[in-house]
């Protein structure tokens, strides 16, 4: 998912310029640059992607802020020339998680959904 990682210090911050699969992503972390924090801001991305098919994030505001660039990638496992606008995606991303799982998407658990995200 990640292929190439950079940081730097911008007022006491530290920025991540992530490049994803999808595209850039630039991430501000309070955490130092190693390893292991680069695998618990990957993991943060995929619970916040979790959280938004969860429900658990109003839909408008995962439309415009996580959408755009980190979600394509989650949504072009599923639908690889999306065409669609964001809400369809979403519809459409819902059906097949649930498809995926045999189950409604609110009783997916994380585990299940890190093995989608997986394949």
């Amino acid at each position: 998912m990640i292929r190439k990682a950079k940081t730097y210090c911008r007022g006491g911050k530290i920025y991540i310029d992530a490049r994803l699969e999808c595209g850039r992503k630039r991430f501000s972390s309070g955490l130092e640059w190693n390893d292991e924090n680069l695998f618990k801001i990957k993991n943060e991305m995929e619970h916040f992607i979790y959280k938004a098919l969860r429900g658990d994030i109003v839909l408008p505001k995962v439309c415009e802020y996580n959408f755009g660039s980190l979600g394509a990638q989650f949504l072009e496992k599923c639908n690889k020339n999306l065409k669609a606008s964001t809400l369809e995606a979403y519809r459409s991303q819902i059906k097949n998680l649930q498809a995926f799982f045999k189950k409604d998407v609110r009783l997916i658990s994380m585990r299940d959904f890190e093995r989608f995200f997986e394949q």
